[in-house]
């Protein structure tokens, strides 16, 4: 379900970018860091939206809204009275948020807390990355110590955020495979009560 190498080489990156810059500390390596960070925190925030949006939907816990809003797509009629399709992207952090939602719903037992200062250091390193990849001055191009502490911990627990996500939708599938087999174990044994409750489910799908 997941890409396994993409994740791999995400995270090798990252270190790989670290281990550089604690060599020869240069204001283009801390720009590199930070742009390596976040080109991880992007790819693993799709594999993280993807690997929940496939296990929610395996179990039927997803939403029309959020399948549409996944898609990252709008869709509108043109003069023509044609349905064309644009391209919407969801932003880093709201994707992450989204995912952990469904995730959450999925299998209650996750919880990601978004009240952490980490949350809070994440979203300060966004600011570094966007300046930097959108420099205006000269001042822009400038990743202070604090900047690259900020990109680092919210990296490291969006990391683990992730993989609990993660783990907790290979958890709820589980417990949903678990309850079919028992259900079809149950019809298979003429249980009446399963039976009716499997019948009075048809009807109302």
């Amino acid at each position: 379900m997941i890409e396994n190498d993409l994740f791999t080489v995400l995270l090798r990156d990252v270190s790989e970018s670290r281990s550089r810059l604690i060599s020869d500390n240069t204001d283009a390596g801390r720009r590199d860091l930070v742009r390596t960070v976040f080109a991880a925190i992007d790819g693993i925030a799709y594999l993280y939206r993807e690997f929940v949006r496939d296990a929610s939907r395996e179990i039927g816990m997803l939403s029309a809204e959020e399948e549409h809003v996944l898609q990252e797509k709008s869709y509108f009629v043109n003069d023509r009275g044609k349905i064309v399709s644009q391209q919407r992207y969801l932003p880093t952090s709201a994707t992450i948020r989204l995912a952990s939602h469904i995730a959450a719903r999925a299998n209650p037992r996750l919880a990601i807390d978004f009240e952490t200062e980490a949350w809070n250091r994440f979203n300060l390193s966004m600011r570094v990355r966007n300046r930097i990849t959108h420099p205006k001055s000269i001042e822009d191009m400038k990743v202070s110590d604090s900047d690259l502490e900020n990109c680092l911990i919210g990296f490291y627990w969006l990391l683990e955020s992730v993989l609990s996500g993660m783990e907790a939708s290979i958890h709820a599938m589980r417990d949903y495979k678990s309850d079919l087999s028992q259900v079809l174990k149950q019809l298979e044994e003429g249980d009446p009560d399963t039976w009716a409750e499997y019948q009075s489910a048809l009807s109302s799908s």
